[in-house]
Protein backbone atom coordinates (compact mmCIF):
# COMPACT_ATOMS: atom_id res chain seq x y z
CA UNK A 1 0.00 0.00 0.00
CA UNK A 2 1.07 3.51 -0.36
CA UNK A 3 2.64 5.77 3.06
CA UNK A 4 0.21 8.44 3.69
CA UNK A 5 0.99 11.89 1.89
CA UNK A 6 3.20 14.34 3.94
CA UNK A 7 1.80 17.42 2.90
CA UNK A 8 4.96 19.43 4.70
CA UNK A 9 7.08 18.24 1.88
CA UNK A 10 4.96 18.90 -0.38
CA UNK A 11 4.90 22.40 0.51
CA UNK A 12 8.60 22.60 0.57
CA UNK A 13 8.58 21.31 -3.01
CA UNK A 14 6.13 23.79 -4.39
CA UNK A 15 6.85 26.80 -2.16
CA UNK A 16 10.49 26.46 -1.48
CA UNK A 17 11.54 24.79 -5.45
CA UNK A 18 8.98 25.51 -7.55
CA UNK A 19 8.29 29.24 -6.27
CA UNK A 20 4.44 28.80 -5.60
CA UNK A 21 3.24 30.90 -3.46
CA UNK A 22 1.64 29.87 0.15
CA UNK A 23 -1.71 30.82 -0.69
CA UNK A 24 -1.96 29.27 -4.01
CA UNK A 25 -0.37 25.95 -2.66
CA UNK A 26 -3.13 25.89 -0.36
CA UNK A 27 -5.62 26.10 -3.06
CA UNK A 28 -3.97 23.09 -5.10
CA UNK A 29 -5.50 20.03 -5.65
CA UNK A 30 -3.56 16.81 -5.55
CA UNK A 31 -4.14 16.38 -8.46
CA UNK A 32 -2.51 19.83 -9.64
CA UNK A 33 -0.23 18.96 -7.60
CA UNK A 34 0.87 15.81 -9.25
CA UNK A 35 0.71 17.43 -12.55
CA UNK A 36 3.25 20.57 -11.64
CA UNK A 37 5.33 17.82 -10.38
CA UNK A 38 5.24 15.70 -13.71
CA UNK A 39 6.15 19.15 -15.80
CA UNK A 40 8.83 19.61 -13.70
CA UNK A 41 10.28 16.73 -14.01
CA UNK A 42 13.13 16.68 -16.79
CA UNK A 43 12.71 14.43 -20.04
CA UNK A 44 14.55 11.03 -19.39
CA UNK A 45 18.20 10.76 -20.94
CA UNK A 46 18.19 9.83 -24.57
CA UNK A 47 19.94 7.36 -26.43
CA UNK A 48 22.88 9.06 -28.71
CA UNK A 49 20.80 10.86 -31.69
CA UNK A 50 17.77 9.05 -30.91
CA UNK A 51 14.89 10.01 -29.82
CA UNK A 52 14.84 6.56 -27.44
CA UNK A 53 15.36 6.39 -24.01
CA UNK A 54 17.67 3.77 -22.42
CA UNK A 55 14.53 1.75 -21.00
CA UNK A 56 12.92 1.75 -24.34
CA UNK A 57 16.54 1.28 -26.36
CA UNK A 58 16.80 -2.02 -23.59
CA UNK A 59 13.38 -3.47 -24.41
CA UNK A 60 14.16 -3.10 -27.87
CA UNK A 61 17.28 -4.83 -27.78
CA UNK A 62 15.38 -7.58 -25.19
CA UNK A 63 12.84 -8.24 -28.31
CA UNK A 64 15.13 -8.28 -30.95
CA UNK A 65 17.25 -11.16 -29.19
CA UNK A 66 13.98 -13.24 -28.50
CA UNK A 67 13.21 -12.80 -32.28
CA UNK A 68 16.83 -14.02 -33.32
CA UNK A 69 16.12 -16.79 -30.90
CA UNK A 70 12.49 -17.92 -32.28
CA UNK A 71 14.34 -17.68 -35.85
CA UNK A 72 17.27 -19.83 -35.28
CA UNK A 73 14.77 -22.52 -33.30
CA UNK A 74 12.02 -22.88 -36.07
CA UNK A 75 14.85 -22.55 -38.57
CA UNK A 76 16.82 -25.72 -36.72
CA UNK A 77 13.45 -27.64 -36.49
CA UNK A 78 12.52 -26.95 -40.32
CA UNK A 79 15.98 -28.23 -40.90
CA UNK A 80 15.56 -31.47 -38.50
CA UNK A 81 12.54 -32.26 -40.63
CA UNK A 82 13.96 -31.47 -43.75
CA UNK A 83 17.24 -34.04 -43.38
Amino acid sequence: MFEPVRFDELFRAAVGAWGIGPTEFRRLTLREFWWLFDVRRPPPPKVGRSSFTVPEVKRLIKLQQELKAKRAAEAAEKASHGA
